[in-house]
């Protein structure tokens, strides 16, 4: 689970097969994240498909917001979402 300040945040779109413990922790190597604080600079970046990919809890850690570009600009997933942004 994500949490935001305290709030969890509610995530429809995960497959939540994808987070059995065993296999995160096989492909992640994430047992127990612990709460961060991230930087006003920086942003906490996690993909819908967290479960079999990198993000900012491993080595990458938060992004600055020095090294964002290009930003995204239509969500084409799941189909009955799509729009521009």
């Amino acid at each position: 689970d994500v949490f935001i300040d305290g709030k969890m945040l509610s995530e429809p779109y995960l497959n939540q097969d994808d987070f059995r413990l065993a296999d995160l922790t096989a492909r992640c190597n994430i047992v127990n994240y612990s709460p961060r604080i991230i930087g006003h600079d920086q942003v906490f970046v996690m993909g819908d498909n967290r479960a079999h990919s990198g993000d900012s809890r491993g080595p990458l850690g938060p992004v600055s917001y020095d090294n964002i570009v290009g930003r995204a600009f239509v969500i084409i997933w799941p189909s009955a979402h799509w729009k521009w942004l």
